[in-house]
């Protein structure tokens, strides 16, 4: 690899930033999620106005796919409720300065209420948004890391490059991949 390089960042996460990476994983990141929920509300609508208009009842059809729409409605309620609780119980933990550092070996990030050092062979998952790296230390916690940390797009880039080189293919999920 040449120049291994090595990023050292402060970062200040806030709670919508913890927002918008909570809805991610919870929505987006697992793929059949999101499809899982659309094709039930679609389904479920359908139902509804076909056994309406044709048999102007409300029947067994249309109890299922009430209880479909419920049951979307309330993943989504018991979502906002734990990320929002969450926050409350950790407000003190956002705004905490973070230091985090990345190189071929692996990555470390420290702040005063929680520090780690992995090797990247160690490391579940890295996935990347729009304005994050998210990096999973396990299937469901992450270090979360804004791009806008870096000192411009072009380090954004050369840590994706480092990345690819020193983490296996199969745990890197980036946008443009």
């Amino acid at each position: 690899m040449e120049g291994s390089r090595t990023f050292a960042l402060e970062t200040n996460i806030t709670s919508l930033d913890y927002r918008k990476t909570a809805y991610y994983a919870a929505f987006l990141r697992n793929k059949a999620v999101l499809p899982l929920l659309l094709a039930g509300i679609v389904a479920s609508i359908l139902a509804l106005v076909i056994e309406l208009a044709v048999h102007q009842q409300f029947g067994f059809v249309s109890f299922a796919a009430v209880m479909i729409l419920v049951l979307v409605v309330v993943y989504g309620v018991v979502v906002e409720c734990r990320i929002s609780g969450y926050i409350r119980s950790s407000k003190s933990r956002f705004e905490t300065p973070t230091q985090v550092s990345l190189s071929a070996e692996g990555f470390s990030c420290q702040n005063e209420f929680f520090s780690c050092r992995l090797p990247w062979e160690q490391v579940y998952r890295i996935d990347e948004m729009k304005d994050f790296l998210l990096i999973y230390i396990s299937t469901r916690q992450f270090v979360i890391l804004p791009k806008n940390a870096m000192e411009s797009e072009s380090a954004v880039l050369d840590l994706k490059k480092l990345l690819l080189e020193s983490v296996e293919r199969s745990k890197i999920h980036f946008r443009d991949r």
